[in-house]
């Protein structure tokens, strides 16, 4: 649906969410993540009511398309 068409928007796979960094893969954007912000990438459920928080954009993706 409509939000998942938002999800590569505001969570592109390889841009830094917290520094807006640019990187070369998901992979090189997590271990930015866990080496320069000291934590683990989340995302926020897109949702207006839905304040579920997922480990991975896989599991956002999935829980969009199954719940909302």
């Amino acid at each position: 649906g409509t939000l998942l068409s938002l999800l590569d928007a505001v969570y592109p796979p390889t841009i830094c969410s917290i520094c807006d960094m640019n990187l070369s893969t998901p992979t090189e954007a997590d271990t930015h993540f866990q080496t320069i912000h000291k934590s683990k990438r989340h995302y926020l459920c897109l949702h207006p009511h839905c304040d579920q928080v997922f480990r991975s954009r896989a599991n956002l993706r999935f829980h969009i398309a199954n719940s909302h």
